[in-house]
C-alpha cells in the first residue's frame, strides 16, 4: 500500500489555474463506496479545468476496521488525482486536527474549499475552514444532520428529527449508539464513534457549531428532503446534484451472461449494512421459492444463509458488479433508510436491469413507478416479492423498463452532467467571492 504524508515544500500550487483543495476525512483510494466513486468521477473531469489537490487524514495509531466501508486513509493504489495524507498524532485533540488541516490547506492556496465526507468532525473543521475560504460542502447522505449517522431511519424506529430541528435529541441518540457500540466491542469504539469520542460533540457547541456552517457555506444535496432541512435552516446556498454513472462502462452487453439457472435476481451495494435492507430482500426470495418461482438471487453480503437459491458474495469492486448486472434479470434496492440518492439502481438502469427499489429518499424522487422502474413498500418483503413476480410474470414489461431505464439514465445521470452542474457551482462561487474571505464565525 502506498502512504504519502504531507510535504508542505510539495504542497504549493504548480500554475494559475482555478485551484481547488478538497478535503476528505474517510479519504481512501480506490473508492469503497458510492460517494468515493462521486468524489473522484467528478474531478477528475474537473481536473484539466482547475488544479485540484485532494487532503485526507490517517490516524497514526488508529487500529484500521476490517470493514471494507472505513478504510480511512488506506491508499492501495496511485489516485487519478493530486493527494496529499496528513498524519494525525494519538495526542492531537479536535481542535488541533482542524488547525492542522486548515494550515495545509492554506500552504497550499487554493481559490475554493470543497469539503467532501466525513462525520461529526466535520462541522468543526468546515467552520475553520470557512475562516479563510469559501467553502463548498458535499453532504452525500445525512452524515452532520444525524450524528447517529443515519441509524435513525432503520426499521420502525424511523426519526422526523435531525440535528437542526433538536440537536440535543439528535446528541441523546448518538450517545445511545456509542455506548451500544462499545458495549459490542468490549469497551472499543467504531470508526464512527471513534470520530464522535474525538470531536467532542457531547461538549456542548455541537449544535451552535452546525447552525453556523450551514448559514455560513455552500451546499452540495442529492435528494429534496437534505436541500428543504438546510433551507429551512438558513442555509447560504443548497444546490442539488444528483449521483451519476458512466453508460460506456456500465453498458448493457449484446448477449446476457444467462445459464438457465432460473430468473436472477441482484441486490448490490454495501448489503452488510443494515440500512441497506439485504434481510428484505432475501425474505423476499424465500417467499417467491416457497411459491414455486424458479429463482435464484445473488447479494453483496457476507455469507450467512443456508438457502441453495443463495449466493452471498461479500462487498464487490464495480468490475465485477458489471459482471454481476450482465447477468441479472432484475435488480432490487431494498434500503430501509431514506436512500440519499443509492448508486445501485443508476447502474442497473445503464445496464438496462430492471430495478424494484424501495420508496425512499432519492430512489423515491428519481424512479417513475411502472414507467422506469418499480417502487415498493420500504421493509415488506412481500411488497418486493409481489414486484418481483410482475417482472417475473411479464417480459414486456421487463423491457418496457429496461429500455425506459437506460434512456433516463443517459438524459439525467452521467458523470459529464454532473461535473458540469459542479464546475458551474465552482465557477459562481468563485466569481463571486475571490475563493477567500476574512468572515469570522466567532
Amino acid at each position: 500500500m502506498e502512504f504519502l504524508s504531507v510535504n508542505i515544500q510539495m504542497s504549493k500550487r504548480k500554475n494559475k489555474k482555478p485551484g481547488i483543495a478538497i478535503v476528505d476525512l474517510l479519504l481512501a483510494y480506490p473508492p469503497k463506496g458510492g460517494a468515493g466513486v462521486d468524489l473522484f468521477n467528478n474531478f477528475s473531469r474537473l481536473s484539466h479545468k482547475f488544479e485540484i489537490k485532494i487532503f485526507g487524514i490517517r490516524f497514526t495509531e488508529q487500529p484500521q476496521n476490517a470493514s471494507h466501508d472505513f478504510q480511512r486513509g488506506i491508499i492501495e493504489k496511485t489516485p487519478p488525482l493530486d493527494y496529499a495524507m496528513i498524519d494525525i498524532m494519538p495526542d492531537e485533540k479536535r481542535d488541533d486536527i482542524v488547525r492542522k488541516i486548515h494550515k495545509h490547506v492554506s500552504e497550499w492556496k487554493p481559490d475554493l474549499v470543497f469539503v467532501a465526507d466525513g462525520w461529526t468532525l466535520k462541522p468543526y473543521l468546515i467552520k475553520e475552514l470557512s475562516r479563510t475560504f469559501s467553502t463548498i460542502v458535499r453532504l452525500y447522505a445525512y452524515e452532520m444532520l444525524c450524528p447517529r449517522n443515519n441509524q435513525k431511519w432503520l426499521g420502525d424506529r424511523k426519526c422526523a428529527n435531525n440535528a437542526l430541528d433538536d440537536c440535543s435529541k439528535c446528541l441523546a441518540c448518538a450517545r445511545e449508539y456509542a455506548d451500544i457500540v462499545r458495549k459490542s466491542r468490549n469497551g472499543e469504539n467504531n470508526p464512527l464513534t471513534f470520530e464522535a469520542s474525538l470531536a467532542d460533540i457531547w461538549r456542548g457547541d455541537y449544535c451552535r457549531v452546525l447552525s453556523e456552517t450551514v448559514r455560513n457555506s455552500h451546499f452540495i444535496v442529492y435528494n429534496s428532503i437534505t436541500a428543504d432541512i438546510l433551507k429551512k435552516h438558513g442555509c447560504l446556498s443548497v444546490t442539488r446534484i444528483p449521483g451519476a454513472v458512466a453508460p460506456d462502462e456500465f453498458a448493457p452487453s449484446p448477449e446476457k451472461n444467462t445459464d438457465g439457472k432460473g430468473f436472477h435476481i441482484v441486490v448490490c451495494g454495501r448489503m452488510d449494512d443494515r440500512a441497506k435492507g439485504a434481510s428484505v430482500a432475501i425474505e423476499a426470495g424465500r417467499i417467491l421459492k416457497a411459491k414455486g418461482f424458479d429463482i435464484r438471487m445473488t447479494v453483496t453480503s457476507q455469507k450467512k444463509h443456508d438457502y441453495e437459491w443463495l449466493n452471498e458474495t461479500g462487498w464487490l469492486p464495480q468490475t465485477e458488479i458489471i459482471k454481476l448486472l450482465n447477468s441479472a434479470d432484475c435488480a432490487l434496492v431494498p434500503s430501509l433508510w431514506e436512500e440519499a440518492f443509492g448508486m445501485t439502481w443508476v447502474e442497473a438502469m445503464s445496464m438496462k436491469v430492471p430495478v424494484i427499489a424501495g420508496r425512499t429518499g432519492g430512489p423515491a424522487e428519481y424512479i417513475q413507478d411502472t414507467i422506469n422502474g418499480l417502487l415498493a413498500e420500504p421493509g415488506s418483503a412481500e411488497d418486493f416479492a409481489e414486484k418481483i413476480s410482475l417482472l417475473y410474470n411479464s417480459y414486456p414489461l421487463r423491457e418496457k423498463l429496461s429500455e425506459n431505464g437506460r434512456k433516463f439514465v443517459e438524459k439525467y445521470f452521467t458523470w459529464d452532467i454532473s461535473a458540469d452542474m459542479l464546475e458551474e457551482l465552482i465557477r459562481k462561487i468563485i466569481s463571486e467571492n475571490g475563493g477567500r474571505k476574512n468572515q469570522s464565525m466567532d
